[in-house]
């Protein structure tokens, strides 16, 4: 079946992502997009600092054990990625939805 969102899904993902662009621009402080996570929550990140972040964090969060999943189970957790990025909370740029 093919994943289709909501033209309101796509304002409430736009929407997040324009709140992030406006608080690097801004160089605001925000935890987890230019602040350190956890215990470096109090160091403001920039630059090439930031990119790092994400990477490091995606990274951080990649594991895998056992046997590869199958292609339905690898599709079902896409759906729940897609679906929970539709909310408008994560921030994240369009095309990685699309």
């Amino acid at each position: 079946a093919r994943l289709e969102l909501s033209a309101a899904a796509w304002a409430r993902i736009d929407n997040a992502r324009a709140i992030v662009c406006r608080i690097v621009a801004n160089g605001e402080r925000a935890y987890g997009i230019s602040t350190g996570l956890g215990a470096l929550c109090d160091v403001l990140l920039e630059g090439e600092q930031l990119a790092e972040l994400s990477r490091n964090t995606l990274l951080s969060h990649a594991c895998g054990v056992g046997e590869p999943l199958r292609d339905e189970q690898t599709w079902a957790i896409i759906c729940a990625a897609v679906a929970n990025y539709s909310q408008g909370k994560s921030g994240l740029d369009r095309s990685l939805v699309e």
